[in-house]
């Protein structure tokens, strides 16, 4: 058993072309390297954290630009260079919940359009390029593209 501290860690994903677990929480993005098997695994701290503004909501793959991640807080969302840990906001938008970019370049997001209405989300999920998608009495937290294209 390993116990590890990481105040509100929230969202996680796995990198196989580097080997390393990306986590996001609070106000923190960190990275882990995992080593050993079943129940010898552990988690090993790698690389400085990375700071971002707000509460750490999600993280993602970037399709549309390899090599970057896509990170999102509850007001905005933020690019991050795998290599260089260089972090870029590249939208504010309210109580953003996810947000991933296909490799085509169309942006898709899930937000909470009104803080007070849930915890969870919105009923719509949307699209840059328009067409956006209701379920009516949905709480849509988060929303991910179907793909084997992962890097």
């Amino acid at each position: 058993m390993q116990t590890l501290t990481f105040t509100q860690a929230h969202a996680v994903l796995w990198d196989e072309q580097n080997g390393l677990l990306w986590v996001t929480g609070g106000t923190l993005v960190r990275t882990y390297r995992v080593n050993g098997t079943l129940r010898a695994a552990r988690l090993q701290k790698r690389g400085p954290d990375i700071t971002i503004a707000g509460n750490g909501h999600d993280i993602q793959p970037d399709y549309a630009r390899p090599g970057t991640l896509l990170v999102t807080d509850s007001h905005r969302v933020y690019s991050v260079d795998k290599a260089t840990r260089a972090v870029t906001v590249v939208a504010k938008m309210p109580y953003v919940k996810s947000y991933v970019r296909h490799a085509g370049g169309q942006a898709m997001w899930t937000a909470d359009p009104d803080i007070n209405d849930s915890d969870w989300g919105g009923s719509t999920v949307h699209f840059s390029a328009g067409g956006n998608r209701t379920r009516p009495g949905a709480q849509i937290y988060k929303a991910r593209i179907h793909t084997t294209r992962f890097h």
